[in-house]
């Protein structure tokens, strides 16, 4: 129930930031808006780059036909002038005992058609108990900028700290929690 809860406050966010933007509802796998991307056949969609203003949201048509449980988007986005602007939602489902369920989601924020502000991936390892950011970022006009951290059950194992795309410095823990290397005294200097 929370992640539906959720689900819907996103999508009331983004609506309110669209003012007058007409929604379009799109199902996989329509080449006039979506383009696959994956390895071996795995595919997952992705709303192609520029489209026409409005609110996109889209529906995995197999999970809608087979699964009439599930039909909740896959993706949730916006365009302006004809590019990606505000947040982008990209979701992944489990069926759980009959119920569809949020396992997974990426947010990504974009400003004028480039990734500006964080983009992060997060998993619900279990129904509606919590949430757990597995990596996390951040861009200014489409390049990599701050840090960029990776997570396992919720203990940082990276973390890259990025200025205008360049890497300035990295550092590694072990799962055990063990800090291995860490440094970021560079980052004091600069």
């Amino acid at each position: 129930m929370k992640q539906i809860l959720v689900l819907i406050s996103v999508y009331l966010l983004i609506l309110s930031k669209a003012n007058s933007q007409d929604t379009i509802i799109v199902h996989t796998p329509d080449p006039e808006y979506l383009k696959p991307k994956g390895l071996n056949n795995q595919y997952y969609w992705q709303l192609k780059d520029s489209l026409p203003e409005g609110i996109y949201l889209v529906y995995n048509s197999d999970q809608v036909r087979v699964n009439k449980k599930c039909p909740l988007p896959i993706i949730i986005g916006s365009y302006a002038n004809g590019k990606k602007n505000g947040i982008q939602l990209e979701y992944g489902y489990t069926l759980e005992k009959g119920k569809c369920r949020v396992n997974n989601f990426r947010e990504i924020n974009y400003k004028d058609g480039k990734k500006h502000g964080i983009e992060r991936f997060i998993f619900f390892p279990y129904a509606d108990d919590y949430a757990v950011i597995t990596k996390q970022g951040e861009f200014k006009d489409g390049l990599k900028n701050g840090f960029f951290i990776e997570y396992d059950r919720g203990v940082p194992i990276s973390i890259e700290y990025f200025q205008n795309g360049k890497k300035i410095d990295s550092s590694f823990h072990l799962l055990n929690k063990d800090l291995v290397k860490y440094p970021l005294e560079n980052l004091k200097k600069k």
